[in-house]
């Protein structure tokens, strides 16, 4: 098994212990977390103003915490693809979009389509084309998804 798709398997792991330690029984709320997703990825966007701030001269990204508003969107984007046992059949670096990172309608679609195929496997391909945009590696996001999902579990036994 190759080095991702063991990492990518044990972010679902991850992502569907942390699920069943919040829902407790309770019923999966998928468009709850459809939102989620949704303002996370505005979240991330607040992080990278020159990527859609045209108006603001002064603007500076932020990529450090963009990385872990992006991890956010990854632990919502799989929880949607394990709640409907979605496959994928890519990697991270299959998902290069092109040679030009900065094309502002690309990243409009890709966000857009993070949304609209959130209950498919697609959510994810998107969520990696933003990634390569935003010049995170997979062991960034690897590495700072386990370092989330450890916090969010600590929270949830705070009774966040």
């Amino acid at each position: 098994m190759n080095k991702f798709k063991e990492q990518f398997e044990h972010i679902r792991k991850q992502q569907y212990d942390l699920d069943k330690h919040i829902l407790n029984g309770v019923e999966y709320p998928a468009d709850k977390i459809r939102i989620a997703l949704f303002v996370e990825l505005g979240e991330l966007m607040n992080e990278l103003p020159t990527y859609f701030k045209y108006w603001k001269k002064t603007s500076v990204d932020n990529k450090e915490k963009a990385l872990e508003e992006y991890v956010d969107c990854l632990h919502f984007a799989v929880s949607l693809l394990n709640y409907n046992d979605a496959k994928i059949n890519f990697t991270y670096d299959d998902c290069i979009s092109d040679n030009e990172p900065y094309i502002r309608n690309k990243i409009f679609n890709e966000l857009s389509n993070v949304i609209s195929f959130s209950e498919h496997c697609m959510s994810i391909e998107y969520l990696f084309k933003l990634g390569h945009r935003f010049g995170f590696t997979w062991d960034e996001i690897y590495h700072t998804y386990l370092d989330k999902n450890k916090i969010n579990h600590e929270r949830q036994d705070r009774g966040y």
